[in-house]
């Protein structure tokens, strides 16, 4: 988010509409139908689209699996449903900023998005970070009590060794 707010930044001070792009008479000047754009290489958008992709991509498969390892199995259903209602709710906030999503708010937006996750990560960070270890522990000490039996069958006869 902070990269966005940058590239809007960016955005804004060029011309020929500063902080208003498409929406001043400069950039109709030439006599067009057509707005002409603010001077921004599209190129500069890529980096955007891509760290968010990969974020939500990564960031979906992780909590899947952390539901799926460390939920007990009669509450797997619902640790989902909350998982997803959680989705529901951060869609709904962003319907609800879409109000301000216009210029010349954009950048404002941006920053404060970006200030708010990462004000967030720390939190999480500072109020979670001891538990971090404690997963593997417990996994690791699941996977040691668990013994191997290697069966086979020969001529309908069950053989077992452990």
């Amino acid at each position: 988010m902070a990269y966005a707010a940058g590239l809007q930044q960016l955005k804004h001070s060029r011309g020929p509409c500063f902080q208003y792009p498409l929406e001043c008479p400069a950039a109709k000047a030439d006599g067009s139908d057509e707005a002409k754009p603010n001077e921004v290489n599209i190129w500069l958008q890529i980096p955007v689209h891509f760290l968010f992709a990969v974020a939500e991509v990564v960031g979906l498969v992780a909590l899947n699996e952390y539901i799926y390892s460390e939920a007990p199995t009669d509450m797997k259903a619902m640790v989902q449903a909350l998982q997803l209602a959680s989705v529901a709710v951060g869609s709904a906030l962003g319907i609800a900023l879409g109000v301000v999503s216009k210029n010349p708010w954009l950048v404002i937006l941006f920053s404060s998005l970006s200030a708010t996750m990462t004000l967030t990560a720390v939190v999480f960070w500072a109020l979670f970070r001891q538990t971090d270890g404690k997963s593997d522990a417990c996994s690791i000490k699941t996977t040691e009590n668990i013994r191997v039996v290697d069966a086979t069958v020969e001529d309908d006869k069950l053989t077992r060794t452990t």
